[in-house]
């Protein structure tokens, strides 16, 4: 399953993990793998099905909290999303993919100001992702008094991204 997962084929990786959950269906891991699986085919009611169910099983699967974030965030449920992250935070404050998910979501949804202090602490944390100094300074750019403080900033970032599609967006 995770062999088809890494390759991109979600599809396949399903179908292994559920023989495996057949061995083990206590398993809160596998059943994040596939929930994981259903999310990565853009498939949110069956990864949120499957992420309960792991959380049911372990309530301190913090990755579980994570990936349901992201499904509610992407079924447009943000209160859902925003309390998946928070938990995800206070069972695991260190793991900066909760802190880059929750700065993500409230930048896009107008909570500028917390979007900055949440994507400044993933950075802080080590977080490596290659949008992350994007959407860090256009959340300063955002900002109530960011226009004038950040745009210096928010040009260089721009600059360095000219060619990446995801940035010119």
């Amino acid at each position: 399953g995770n062999l088809y997962s890494t390759l991109g084929k979600y599809e396949k990786a399903i179908d292994y993990f559920e023989r495996a959950k057949k061995l083990n269906p206590q398993d809160s891991n596998l059943l994040f793998n596939i929930a994981l699986n259903f999310f990565n085919n853009i498939m949110y009611r069956d990864a949120i099905e499957n992420s309960l169910i792991s959380i049911k099983i372990n309530p301190n699967n913090f990755q579980s909290y994570n990936l349901l974030g992201s499904c509610y965030q992407n079924m447009d449920m943000i209160q859902e999303a925003i309390n998946c992250f928070e938990t995800c935070i206070k069972l695991k404050p260190k793991y900066y993919t909760a802190y880059f998910n929750y700065g993500v979501l409230c930048l896009k949804n107008g909570r500028v100001s917390h979007a900055v202090l949440l994507l400044d602490k993933a950075k802080e944390l080590g977080c490596n992702y290659a949008e992350l100094n994007y959407y860090i300074s256009t959340a300063k750019y955002n900002n109530l008094d960011g226009i004038g403080q950040n745009l210096k900033e928010f040009l260089l970032v721009f600059e360095n991204n000219k060619h990446n599609p995801h940035f010119l967006s």
